[in-house]
């Protein structure tokens, strides 16, 4: 440990390049890190370590931002749609296996995602629940996250009774309230699925600090809206009994909620999306999520013009939702299919990863990037190559590996080089 660091509580990691996302990359540097409070105490420009590696380049950055998950929705491979088969009848699928599963089972998938998460660089997350399983999984392991749990109210009621809604969010709210890493929002799932009337109830009721909803992520979701029937009635009739149609026709899923939309809105997906609705979600300050690998298997099709929406100040994270349509839970690998898509360099695909994912969840000031005072959520990689020029490149090559991972400067990942 060097001389300025004499303190029992400063933890000093030096790496061979520390990649802070605020300043230009630094070759032969070290983070310290205040264990008193978990935030990054001073970055050291020029550090000389006493430890010794056998070959290779070790890289400290910031952990990695998964803006939309289902932790809860756990699969070896996603569901595949069938050529024969609808939108609606993936859903179907989804529902019906996310409805089988007891909370024990909910509780075993959120903690297999949370460990795929960490083994790959992610250190916060953006999750939705149905049952608050999420929240007990990441307390456990201690990572941070926002958990937002999930409703369901369609139809036309002018006065919709959301007493168990409610009830279920206040009882997480209150054994959260003090958790350092946790925050508790709210997650109307879609315009389809949610009534306006139960939307701006739910907001006047709960006061989520966040809301995380899905929206425009099917050519079915925006043709409810436009003609009043889609395939999405299939969904609805076998899950409710019935169908119905949309309390207005003729404008775009975001339109209908556009009374509610604000900045601590987070909207994930978004591939179908208009133009007008770009305008009014820059003028709103909501959030958008982009899931380049789960739209790809979804729809076959991708956000478009992402760095147009980036240059107008949208804030966009990436997010992988789940494993029932995304083949891991990876951010580098979204992160490479969003470069590929995009035509992105390697330095602005880390920012979607990082400052643009804490923007877009309004954490920019906690989490993103490494500065002091800032959270010391940060991953060591290990590539097995010397001489590196660009580490921005090496953070995004799949031969590069995680050696040790920090949440809130505690170690929560820790491998020996023989081990990756």
């Amino acid at each position: 440990m060097g001389s300025a660091y004499n303190s029992l509580m400063i933890d000093v990691n030096p790496a061979d390049w520390i990649v802070t996302m605020d300043l230009p990359p630094l070759e032969g540097g070290a983070v310290a890190i205040d264990k008193s409070t978990g935030l990054v105490a001073h970055i050291e420009r020029e550090y000389e370590s006493t430890e010794e590696r056998e070959g290779g380049t070790t890289i400290l950055a910031p952990g990695f931002i998964n803006a939309h998950t289902h932790l809860e929705l756990y699969a070896s491979s996603p569901t595949p749609i069938l050529p024969e088969e609808s939108m609606a009848d993936w859903l179907s699928q989804v529902t019906a296996q996310n409805k089988a599963q007891t909370k024990a089972d909910r509780l075993q998938n959120c903690l297999k995602s949370i460990l795929e998460l960490i083994r790959t660089g992610t250190t916060f997350v953006n999750d939705i629940t149905s049952d608050g399983a999420s929240l007990d999984a990441l307390s456990q392991i201690g990572m941070r996250g926002i958990v937002s749990p999930e409703f369901f109210y369609p139809g036309h009621d002018k006065d919709p009774d959301l007493t168990s809604v409610t009830s279920r969010v206040h009882e997480l709210q209150n054994r959260f309230a003090l958790h350092p890493l946790l925050e508790i929002g709210l997650s109307p799932h879609s315009p389809y699925n949610v009534s306006p009337s139960a939307w701006a109830k739910a907001l006047k009721e709960l006061s989520p600090p966040m809301i995380h909803t899905h929206i425009a992520e099917t050519q079915a979701e925006i043709d409810w809206f436009l003609n009043g029937a889609s395939s999405l009635d299939e969904v609805h009739l076998r899950f409710l009994g019935k169908t119905f149609g949309p309390t207005r026709t003729g404008i775009s899923p975001l339109e209908t909620m556009a009374d509610y939309l604000n900045d601590r809105t987070i909207l994930a997906h978004g591939t179908f999306l208009s133009e007008a609705d770009w305008k009014q979600i820059q003028t709103s300050g909501a959030s958008l999520v982009h899931c380049p690998r789960s739209n790809q298997w979804l729809t076959g099709k991708t956000l478009p013009n992402l760095k147009a929406r980036l240059m107008q100040g949208i804030p966009i994270g990436l997010g992988t939702d789940s494993r029932f349509s995304c083949p891991d839970l990876d951010m580098r690998a979204e992160a490479r299919e969003a470069r590929r898509l995009h035509g992105l360099s390697a330095e602005e695909t880390l920012l979607l990863l990082t400052r643009h994912g804490a923007k877009a969840l309004h954490r920019d000031h906690e989490v993103g990037y490494l500065a002091p005072g800032m959270a010391a959520d940060m991953v060591l990689w290990w590539h097995p190559s010397a001489g590196i020029h660009d580490p921005f490149e090496i953070l995004l090559d799949p031969e590069t590996q995680p050696l040790m991972v920090w949440i809130n400067g505690r170690i929560v990942l820790e491998r020996a080089l023989d081990t990756v």
